[in-house]
Protein backbone atom coordinates (compact mmCIF):
# COMPACT_ATOMS: atom_id res chain seq x y z
CA UNK A 1 0.00 0.00 0.00
CA UNK A 2 3.03 2.04 0.62
CA UNK A 3 4.31 2.04 -2.86
CA UNK A 4 1.28 2.53 -4.20
CA UNK A 5 0.50 5.79 -2.27
CA UNK A 6 4.32 6.96 -3.17
CA UNK A 7 3.65 5.93 -6.67
CA UNK A 8 0.22 8.26 -6.40
CA UNK A 9 2.42 11.09 -4.65
CA UNK A 10 5.01 10.79 -7.85
CA UNK A 11 2.28 11.16 -10.53
CA UNK A 12 0.52 14.42 -9.28
CA UNK A 13 4.00 15.86 -8.96
CA UNK A 14 4.74 15.15 -12.53
CA UNK A 15 1.73 16.41 -13.85
CA UNK A 16 1.57 19.17 -10.91
CA UNK A 17 4.73 20.70 -12.84
CA UNK A 18 3.25 19.82 -16.29
CA UNK A 19 -0.15 21.64 -15.20
CA UNK A 20 1.61 24.33 -13.58
CA UNK A 21 4.07 24.68 -17.12
CA UNK A 22 1.20 24.87 -18.94
CA UNK A 23 -0.78 27.53 -16.65
CA UNK A 24 2.59 29.41 -17.02
CA UNK A 25 2.47 29.97 -20.71
CA UNK A 26 -1.03 31.33 -20.51
CA UNK A 27 0.22 33.51 -18.24
CA UNK A 28 3.06 34.47 -20.09
CA UNK A 29 0.70 34.96 -23.36
CA UNK A 30 -1.58 37.25 -21.36
CA UNK A 31 1.32 39.64 -20.33
CA UNK A 32 2.58 39.69 -23.95
CA UNK A 33 -1.03 41.26 -24.97
CA UNK A 34 -1.67 43.22 -22.09
CA UNK A 35 -4.45 40.97 -20.65
CA UNK A 36 -4.27 41.72 -16.54
CA UNK A 37 -3.89 38.19 -15.06
CA UNK A 38 -6.16 38.31 -11.72
CA UNK A 39 -5.02 34.93 -10.21
CA UNK A 40 -2.34 32.47 -10.89
CA UNK A 41 -2.88 28.98 -8.37
CA UNK A 42 -1.22 25.98 -7.58
CA UNK A 43 -3.81 23.32 -7.24
CA UNK A 44 -7.53 23.56 -7.06
CA UNK A 45 -10.39 24.57 -4.48
CA UNK A 46 -9.40 26.76 -1.57
CA UNK A 47 -6.81 29.05 -0.98
CA UNK A 48 -4.20 28.20 1.48
CA UNK A 49 -2.26 30.98 0.96
CA UNK A 50 -1.53 34.28 -1.54
CA UNK A 51 0.96 36.64 -2.57
CA UNK A 52 1.55 39.31 -5.06
CA UNK A 53 5.27 40.10 -7.03
CA UNK A 54 6.64 43.18 -8.01
CA UNK A 55 7.07 41.98 -11.48
CA UNK A 56 3.91 40.38 -12.04
CA UNK A 57 2.14 43.49 -10.96
CA UNK A 58 -1.53 42.75 -9.83
CA UNK A 59 -1.53 39.43 -10.29
CA UNK A 60 -1.91 37.23 -7.28
CA UNK A 61 0.00 33.89 -6.66
CA UNK A 62 -2.02 31.47 -4.55
CA UNK A 63 -1.43 27.85 -3.26
CA UNK A 64 -4.56 26.16 -3.16
CA UNK A 65 -5.87 23.24 -0.78
CA UNK A 66 -6.23 20.44 -3.57
CA UNK A 67 -2.96 19.31 -5.18
CA UNK A 68 -3.87 18.94 -8.62
CA UNK A 69 -3.16 21.53 -11.36
CA UNK A 70 -3.50 24.61 -11.21
CA UNK A 71 -5.16 27.74 -12.79
CA UNK A 72 -4.33 31.33 -14.19
CA UNK A 73 -7.66 33.68 -14.20
CA UNK A 74 -7.16 36.58 -16.46
CA UNK A 75 -9.57 39.41 -17.08
CA UNK A 76 -12.52 38.73 -19.01
CA UNK A 77 -12.29 34.56 -19.50
CA UNK A 78 -14.76 33.81 -18.07
CA UNK A 79 -17.21 36.74 -17.63
CA UNK A 80 -18.23 39.68 -19.19
CA UNK A 81 -15.68 42.59 -18.42
CA UNK A 82 -15.80 46.32 -18.41
CA UNK A 83 -11.85 45.98 -18.67
CA UNK A 84 -10.71 47.27 -21.95
CA UNK A 85 -7.80 45.18 -21.88
CA UNK A 86 -9.97 42.03 -21.24
CA UNK A 87 -9.27 39.04 -23.24
CA UNK A 88 -12.58 39.05 -25.16
CA UNK A 89 -11.97 43.03 -25.85
CA UNK A 90 -8.61 41.56 -27.90
CA UNK A 91 -8.27 40.64 -31.26
CA UNK A 92 -8.82 37.47 -32.47
CA UNK A 93 -5.50 36.63 -33.34
CA UNK A 94 -4.57 37.36 -30.13
CA UNK A 95 -6.66 35.16 -28.28
CA UNK A 96 -5.66 32.39 -30.73
CA UNK A 97 -2.21 33.04 -29.20
CA UNK A 98 -3.53 32.82 -25.76
CA UNK A 99 -5.45 29.57 -26.67
CA UNK A 100 -2.54 27.74 -27.95
CA UNK A 101 0.12 29.17 -25.52
CA UNK A 102 -0.13 26.05 -22.67
CA UNK A 103 0.47 23.31 -25.33
CA UNK A 104 3.52 25.54 -26.65
CA UNK A 105 4.85 25.81 -23.18
CA UNK A 106 4.21 21.88 -22.99
CA UNK A 107 6.20 21.77 -25.99
CA UNK A 108 8.93 23.74 -24.87
CA UNK A 109 9.18 22.35 -21.64
CA UNK A 110 9.47 18.70 -23.45
CA UNK A 111 12.53 19.95 -25.48
CA UNK A 112 14.43 21.59 -22.61
CA UNK A 113 14.07 18.07 -20.41
CA UNK A 114 14.81 15.94 -23.41
CA UNK A 115 17.77 17.83 -23.58
CA UNK A 116 18.95 18.17 -19.95
CA UNK A 117 18.00 14.71 -19.61
CA UNK A 118 20.70 13.93 -22.90
CA UNK A 119 23.26 15.87 -21.19
CA UNK A 120 22.92 14.45 -17.56
CA UNK A 121 22.53 11.08 -18.15
CA UNK A 122 22.68 10.08 -22.01
CA UNK A 123 20.48 8.08 -23.82
CA UNK A 124 20.23 4.42 -22.72
CA UNK A 125 21.43 1.85 -25.02
CA UNK A 126 20.95 -0.92 -23.99
CA UNK A 127 20.27 -3.16 -20.91
CA UNK A 128 23.14 -5.29 -19.26
CA UNK A 129 22.98 -8.77 -19.69
CA UNK A 130 22.74 -9.33 -15.86
CA UNK A 131 19.46 -11.43 -14.38
CA UNK A 132 16.70 -9.38 -12.05
CA UNK A 133 14.42 -11.91 -11.27
CA UNK A 134 14.55 -15.63 -11.78
CA UNK A 135 11.00 -17.55 -12.15
CA UNK A 136 11.13 -20.40 -9.37
CA UNK A 137 9.14 -22.78 -12.08
CA UNK A 138 11.21 -22.19 -15.28
CA UNK A 139 14.69 -23.79 -16.13
CA UNK A 140 17.28 -21.16 -15.60
CA UNK A 141 16.13 -21.62 -11.22
CA UNK A 142 16.19 -25.76 -11.84
CA UNK A 143 19.91 -25.20 -13.41
CA UNK A 144 20.64 -22.92 -10.26
CA UNK A 145 20.84 -19.93 -12.31
CA UNK A 146 20.14 -16.98 -9.44
CA UNK A 147 18.75 -12.85 -9.47
CA UNK A 148 22.40 -11.10 -10.04
CA UNK A 149 24.05 -13.41 -12.06
CA UNK A 150 25.60 -12.42 -15.51
CA UNK A 151 24.92 -14.37 -18.99
CA UNK A 152 27.84 -14.39 -20.67
CA UNK A 153 27.73 -16.81 -23.30
CA UNK A 154 24.62 -18.87 -24.47
CA UNK A 155 26.03 -22.17 -26.53
CA UNK A 156 29.40 -20.52 -27.58
CA UNK A 157 28.02 -17.20 -28.31
CA UNK A 158 29.02 -13.93 -26.37
CA UNK A 159 25.77 -12.14 -25.00
CA UNK A 160 27.23 -8.54 -24.24
CA UNK A 161 23.70 -7.04 -23.91
CA UNK A 162 20.23 -8.07 -22.85
CA UNK A 163 18.78 -8.40 -26.01
CA UNK A 164 21.66 -11.12 -26.99
CA UNK A 165 21.00 -12.83 -24.30
CA UNK A 166 16.77 -12.41 -25.53
CA UNK A 167 17.60 -13.47 -28.85
CA UNK A 168 19.86 -16.40 -28.36
CA UNK A 169 17.26 -17.86 -25.53
CA UNK A 170 14.86 -17.52 -28.06
CA UNK A 171 15.91 -18.93 -30.92
CA UNK A 172 16.61 -22.34 -29.28
CA UNK A 173 13.16 -23.96 -27.81
CA UNK A 174 13.35 -27.15 -26.64
CA UNK A 175 17.26 -27.60 -26.51
CA UNK A 176 19.83 -28.14 -23.98
CA UNK A 177 22.86 -26.20 -24.24
CA UNK A 178 25.86 -24.59 -22.09
CA UNK A 179 25.42 -21.11 -20.93
CA UNK A 180 28.97 -19.55 -19.27
CA UNK A 181 27.27 -17.89 -16.21
CA UNK A 182 29.06 -15.18 -14.09
CA UNK A 183 28.56 -14.73 -10.37
CA UNK A 184 29.91 -11.43 -8.48
CA UNK A 185 32.85 -12.18 -6.75
CA UNK A 186 34.84 -9.85 -4.45
CA UNK A 187 38.64 -8.71 -4.71
CA UNK A 188 40.78 -10.87 -7.37
CA UNK A 189 44.40 -10.82 -8.51
CA UNK A 190 45.33 -11.90 -11.91
CA UNK A 191 49.03 -12.25 -13.29
CA UNK A 192 49.80 -10.77 -17.35
CA UNK A 193 52.38 -10.08 -19.71
CA UNK A 194 52.30 -8.48 -22.87
CA UNK A 195 51.56 -12.18 -24.19
CA UNK A 196 48.82 -13.27 -22.02
CA UNK A 197 45.32 -13.40 -24.60
CA UNK A 198 42.77 -11.14 -23.28
CA UNK A 199 39.45 -10.27 -24.71
CA UNK A 200 36.36 -7.57 -23.56
CA UNK A 201 32.83 -9.01 -22.96
CA UNK A 202 31.95 -8.47 -26.61
CA UNK A 203 34.65 -8.09 -28.76
CA UNK A 204 37.46 -10.65 -30.10
CA UNK A 205 40.45 -11.54 -28.47
CA UNK A 206 43.78 -9.83 -28.69
CA UNK A 207 47.60 -10.29 -26.80
CA UNK A 208 47.67 -7.94 -23.92
CA UNK A 209 50.26 -5.79 -25.45
CA UNK A 210 47.91 -5.11 -28.79
CA UNK A 211 44.71 -4.73 -26.70
CA UNK A 212 42.47 -1.76 -27.19
CA UNK A 213 40.57 -0.75 -24.10
CA UNK A 214 38.00 1.85 -24.57
CA UNK A 215 38.37 5.50 -24.56
CA UNK A 216 35.77 6.25 -21.75
CA UNK A 217 35.20 5.06 -18.03
CA UNK A 218 34.16 1.51 -18.80
CA UNK A 219 30.41 0.68 -17.25
CA UNK A 220 30.15 -1.79 -15.22
CA UNK A 221 29.25 -4.75 -17.85
CA UNK A 222 32.29 -4.46 -19.02
CA UNK A 223 34.49 -7.69 -18.03
CA UNK A 224 38.37 -8.23 -19.23
CA UNK A 225 38.92 -11.97 -19.62
CA UNK A 226 41.79 -13.58 -18.98
CA UNK A 227 42.57 -17.55 -18.58
CA UNK A 228 39.02 -18.61 -18.83
CA UNK A 229 38.74 -15.97 -15.42
CA UNK A 230 36.72 -12.72 -15.76
CA UNK A 231 37.52 -9.45 -14.21
CA UNK A 232 35.42 -6.10 -14.01
CA UNK A 233 37.13 -3.35 -15.54
CA UNK A 234 36.37 -0.14 -14.54
CA UNK A 235 37.52 -1.88 -10.42
CA UNK A 236 41.14 -2.18 -11.23
CA UNK A 237 42.98 -0.93 -7.86
CA UNK A 238 46.51 -1.18 -9.12
CA UNK A 239 48.68 -2.50 -11.71
CA UNK A 240 52.26 -4.12 -10.47
CA UNK A 241 53.21 -1.56 -7.68
CA UNK A 242 51.38 1.04 -9.03
CA UNK A 243 48.21 1.79 -7.77
CA UNK A 244 45.39 3.48 -10.34
CA UNK A 245 43.23 6.96 -10.53
CA UNK A 246 41.66 7.71 -13.15
CA UNK A 247 40.55 5.81 -16.32
CA UNK A 248 43.59 7.21 -18.72
CA UNK A 249 46.42 6.82 -15.85
CA UNK A 250 44.72 2.99 -15.52
CA UNK A 251 44.84 2.38 -19.70
CA UNK A 252 48.67 3.75 -19.28
CA UNK A 253 49.30 1.78 -16.81
CA UNK A 254 48.35 -1.23 -19.13
CA UNK A 255 49.90 -0.43 -21.95
CA UNK A 256 53.20 0.36 -20.59
CA UNK A 257 53.30 -3.91 -19.23
CA UNK A 258 56.67 -5.23 -20.48
CA UNK A 259 56.92 -8.32 -18.17
CA UNK A 260 54.77 -10.41 -15.64
CA UNK A 261 52.86 -7.87 -14.03
CA UNK A 262 50.27 -8.65 -11.10
CA UNK A 263 46.83 -6.42 -11.21
CA UNK A 264 44.60 -6.37 -8.90
CA UNK A 265 40.63 -5.93 -9.41
CA UNK A 266 38.17 -4.89 -6.71
CA UNK A 267 35.72 -7.04 -8.14
CA UNK A 268 35.21 -10.23 -10.77
CA UNK A 269 32.89 -12.77 -11.86
CA UNK A 270 33.28 -16.42 -10.52
CA UNK A 271 32.56 -18.04 -13.85
CA UNK A 272 31.06 -21.50 -14.20
CA UNK A 273 29.60 -23.44 -17.53
CA UNK A 274 26.02 -24.52 -16.68
CA UNK A 275 23.94 -27.33 -18.65
CA UNK A 276 20.14 -25.79 -19.24
CA UNK A 277 16.99 -27.43 -21.18
CA UNK A 278 15.61 -24.27 -22.50
CA UNK A 279 11.87 -24.32 -22.25
CA UNK A 280 10.16 -23.91 -25.72
CA UNK A 281 6.94 -22.09 -25.60
CA UNK A 282 4.40 -21.39 -28.42
CA UNK A 283 3.68 -17.89 -29.00
CA UNK A 284 1.52 -16.04 -31.25
CA UNK A 285 2.79 -13.94 -34.07
CA UNK A 286 1.71 -12.36 -37.40
CA UNK A 287 2.42 -15.81 -39.52
CA UNK A 288 0.43 -17.95 -36.69
CA UNK A 289 1.76 -19.97 -33.63
CA UNK A 290 5.97 -19.95 -33.40
CA UNK A 291 7.57 -22.31 -30.94
CA UNK A 292 10.41 -19.68 -28.87
CA UNK A 293 12.55 -20.56 -26.26
CA UNK A 294 12.19 -18.99 -22.73
CA UNK A 295 14.54 -19.50 -19.00
CA UNK A 296 12.24 -17.70 -16.79
CA UNK A 297 14.53 -14.56 -16.28
CA UNK A 298 13.74 -11.19 -16.29
CA UNK A 299 16.45 -8.05 -16.95
CA UNK A 300 18.30 -6.40 -13.91
CA UNK A 301 17.49 -2.39 -14.26
CA UNK A 302 21.53 -2.03 -14.81
CA UNK A 303 21.40 0.66 -18.08
CA UNK A 304 24.44 1.24 -20.47
CA UNK A 305 24.29 4.78 -21.10
CA UNK A 306 25.45 7.08 -24.28
CA UNK A 307 26.53 10.38 -23.25
CA UNK A 308 26.31 13.45 -25.77
CA UNK A 309 27.90 17.08 -26.01
CA UNK A 310 25.38 19.73 -26.00
CA UNK A 311 25.23 20.15 -29.85
CA UNK A 312 24.86 16.09 -30.02
CA UNK A 313 22.45 16.59 -26.73
CA UNK A 314 20.15 19.45 -29.07
CA UNK A 315 19.67 17.64 -31.99
CA UNK A 316 18.88 14.14 -30.56
CA UNK A 317 16.19 15.85 -28.63
CA UNK A 318 14.97 17.28 -31.71
CA UNK A 319 14.47 13.66 -33.11
CA UNK A 320 12.66 12.52 -30.11
CA UNK A 321 10.41 15.70 -30.09
CA UNK A 322 9.91 15.28 -34.03
CA UNK A 323 8.62 11.10 -33.23
CA UNK A 324 6.44 11.96 -30.60
CA UNK A 325 5.33 14.83 -32.38
CA UNK A 326 4.45 11.99 -35.46
CA UNK A 327 3.30 9.33 -33.15
CA UNK A 328 0.69 11.42 -31.33
CA UNK A 329 -0.27 12.36 -34.67
CA UNK A 330 -0.69 8.85 -35.86
CA UNK A 331 -2.17 7.55 -32.84
CA UNK A 332 -5.51 10.09 -33.32
CA UNK A 333 -5.73 9.20 -36.91
CA UNK A 334 -6.17 5.61 -35.27
CA UNK A 335 -8.50 7.09 -33.39
CA UNK A 336 -10.89 8.70 -35.61
CA UNK A 337 -10.67 5.54 -38.26
CA UNK A 338 -12.11 3.57 -35.44
CA UNK A 339 -8.94 1.58 -34.42
CA UNK A 340 -10.58 1.58 -31.39
CA UNK A 341 -8.38 2.19 -27.69
CA UNK A 342 -6.96 -0.72 -26.26
CA UNK A 343 -4.22 0.81 -24.99
CA UNK A 344 -4.95 4.51 -23.33
CA UNK A 345 -3.57 4.89 -20.02
CA UNK A 346 -5.73 7.08 -17.67
CA UNK A 347 -4.90 8.37 -14.12
CA UNK A 348 -4.80 4.83 -12.99
CA UNK A 349 -2.37 3.46 -15.62
CA UNK A 350 -0.40 6.45 -15.25
CA UNK A 351 0.38 5.84 -11.86
CA UNK A 352 1.11 2.11 -12.40
CA UNK A 353 3.57 3.22 -15.03
CA UNK A 354 4.97 6.25 -12.80
CA UNK A 355 5.64 3.65 -10.11
CA UNK A 356 7.04 1.43 -12.76
CA UNK A 357 9.68 4.67 -13.65
CA UNK A 358 10.32 5.89 -10.82
CA UNK A 359 12.18 2.69 -9.72
CA UNK A 360 14.41 3.27 -12.99
CA UNK A 361 15.76 6.32 -11.30
CA UNK A 362 16.00 10.02 -12.71
CA UNK A 363 16.89 9.47 -16.33
CA UNK A 364 13.76 7.55 -16.47
CA UNK A 365 11.51 9.71 -14.81
CA UNK A 366 12.23 12.83 -16.91
CA UNK A 367 12.07 11.30 -19.92
CA UNK A 368 8.56 10.13 -19.20
CA UNK A 369 7.68 13.76 -17.96
CA UNK A 370 8.77 15.00 -20.82
CA UNK A 371 6.71 12.34 -22.99
CA UNK A 372 3.62 13.53 -20.58
CA UNK A 373 4.26 16.95 -21.30
CA UNK A 374 3.68 16.70 -24.83
CA UNK A 375 0.88 14.33 -24.13
CA UNK A 376 -0.88 17.18 -22.43
CA UNK A 377 0.14 19.67 -24.81
CA UNK A 378 -1.17 17.81 -27.71
CA UNK A 379 -4.29 16.67 -26.15
CA UNK A 380 -4.99 20.62 -25.37
CA UNK A 381 -4.40 21.19 -28.99
CA UNK A 382 -7.27 18.88 -29.98
CA UNK A 383 -10.25 21.05 -31.45
CA UNK A 384 -13.07 19.44 -29.08
CA UNK A 385 -15.41 21.61 -27.17
CA UNK A 386 -13.88 22.61 -23.87
CA UNK A 387 -9.82 22.17 -24.62
CA UNK A 388 -7.88 24.95 -26.03
CA UNK A 389 -7.53 23.79 -29.55
CA UNK A 390 -11.44 24.76 -30.07
CA UNK A 391 -10.52 27.79 -28.24
CA UNK A 392 -8.10 28.74 -30.75
CA UNK A 393 -10.35 27.36 -33.53
CA UNK A 394 -13.45 29.65 -32.85
CA UNK A 395 -10.75 32.57 -32.70
CA UNK A 396 -8.93 31.65 -35.97
CA UNK A 397 -12.33 31.22 -38.00
CA UNK A 398 -13.12 34.58 -36.59
CA UNK A 399 -9.94 36.27 -37.30
CA UNK A 400 -10.81 34.79 -40.96
CA UNK A 401 -14.14 35.23 -41.21
CA UNK A 402 -14.91 38.66 -39.30
CA UNK A 403 -17.80 36.67 -37.43
CA UNK A 404 -18.15 36.34 -33.82
CA UNK A 405 -19.82 33.87 -31.97
CA UNK A 406 -21.90 35.04 -28.84
CA UNK A 407 -20.28 34.67 -25.91
CA UNK A 408 -23.02 32.91 -24.21
CA UNK A 409 -23.38 30.25 -27.16
CA UNK A 410 -19.51 29.40 -27.23
CA UNK A 411 -19.48 29.15 -23.37
CA UNK A 412 -22.41 26.67 -23.79
CA UNK A 413 -20.49 24.74 -26.38
CA UNK A 414 -17.26 24.42 -24.02
CA UNK A 415 -19.29 23.67 -21.22
CA UNK A 416 -20.84 20.52 -22.91
CA UNK A 417 -17.70 19.52 -24.33
CA UNK A 418 -16.08 20.06 -20.75
CA UNK A 419 -18.95 17.52 -19.14
CA UNK A 420 -17.90 14.85 -22.10
CA UNK A 421 -14.50 15.14 -21.38
CA UNK A 422 -15.15 14.27 -18.27
CA UNK A 423 -17.03 11.60 -19.00
CA UNK A 424 -14.34 10.21 -20.78
CA UNK A 425 -11.80 10.23 -18.41
CA UNK A 426 -14.04 8.17 -15.73
CA UNK A 427 -14.42 5.82 -19.06
CA UNK A 428 -10.36 5.44 -19.11
CA UNK A 429 -10.32 5.34 -15.91
CA UNK A 430 -12.65 2.36 -15.67
CA UNK A 431 -10.74 0.84 -18.53
CA UNK A 432 -7.89 0.88 -16.12
CA UNK A 433 -9.42 -0.71 -13.64
CA UNK A 434 -10.98 -3.59 -15.11
CA UNK A 435 -7.35 -3.97 -16.93
CA UNK A 436 -5.69 -4.54 -13.97
CA UNK A 437 -8.00 -6.40 -12.29
CA UNK A 438 -8.15 -8.64 -15.47
CA UNK A 439 -4.31 -8.70 -15.19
Amino acid sequence: AMSTILNIIYALLILDVLVIAHEFGHLFAARSIGVPALSFSIGMGPVIARKKFRYFGDTEFRISLFPVGGYVMVSGEAEDSDDPNSLYRKSPWQRAWFSVSGALTNFVFAFIVFVVVALAFGDPVYLFNRIGTVDPNMPAAKAGIQSGDWILEIDGTQTPTWDAVVAEIRSRPDKEVPVLVGRESGKAEAEVSPDTPVWLTGSQEARLSEFKFPEEYPSDDIFIGMDGKYFRLNSIESVGDEETGNWNRTKDLLKAITSTSKITFGSSLEVQDVKVAIAGVEEEQENGLVKVGKLGITASQGVKYKRYNIVEAIWISLEKFWLFLVAFFNFFVGLFSGKGVGDVAGPVGIIKITGQMASMGWAVILGFAAMLSMNLGFLNLIPFPGLDGARFLFSVVEGVTGKKLPRAVENVIHAVGFIILIGLILLVTANDLFGIFRK
